[in-house]
């Protein structure tokens, strides 16, 4: 067993050797110092680094490969189908058919509507009107009344117009036997009608009366 030596510290050299020694224990040991920078840790860590990267650039190529896309995006392939080419075809020759006829809208026609007439006895003879009333409406004509005149005395049978438009006078002229010169224009809206006829003491001489 070592035997310890006591010191005597209150002499200043050996104080100073004491603390010198302590000193120079205290200061790190080669195998203490710092780690320094290692080339070969550095080399090795990049290494795995570059390996590391190229395995998932490879991942990344392989999952957005159009192969693989198309592998989960179509599961269930159909096959096309073969164009239609006579419905095709008949669409097309559609078109042109339609590209060479004018676009024209058919243009709606008014309803004709039938000339409103009225039959007045202007001689005093009975039943004369009636009997016009009934030629006439075979003649498709709308009569809307039939009854006196304000005369009893009128000599030649007239018609007049009402509204304006002669022919329709002549129209009935023609239809009753009665001469252009007894066509005579009195216009009256209020009368709501076309042609009035007024029968004379000559109605023996009308087509309705002639046998």
């Amino acid at each position: 067993m070592a035997r310890r030596v006591r010191r005597d510290l209150s002499n200043k050299k050996i104080r100073k050797i004491v603390e010198q020694k302590l000193t120079e224990s205290r200061k790190p040991t080669p195998s203490q110092k710092p780690s320094s920078f290692s080339f070969n840790r550095f080399f090795k860590r990049t290494f795995y680094l570059l390996i590391l990267a190229s395995i998932g650039f490879l991942v990344y190529i392989v999952l957005t490969s159009p192969a693989l896309l198309n592998l989960f995006s179509d599961q269930n392939p159909t096959v096309p189908r073969r164009p239609n080419l006579q419905g095709k075809s008949k669409t097309i020759s559609s078109k042109t058919t339609a590209e060479k006829q004018p676009d024209t809208q058919p243009t709606i026609q008014p309803v004709k509507q039938k000339m409103q007439v009225e039959v007045l006895n202007g001689c005093g003879i009975r039943g004369i009107a009636a009997t016009t009333t009934d030629y006439l409406r075979k003649s498709e004509i709308d009569v809307v009344f039939s009854g006196n005149y304000t005369r009893s005395d009128v000599a030649q049978s007239m018609v007049l117009d009402r509204v304006g438009n002669k022919s329709h006078a002549e129209k009935i002229a023609d239809i009753l036997g009665i001469k252009y010169e007894q066509i005579k224009t009195e216009v009256n809206l209020s009368r709501q009608l076309d042609v009035t006829v007024v029968l004379g003491k000559d109605y023996f001489e009308l087509k309705p009366f002639k046998p």
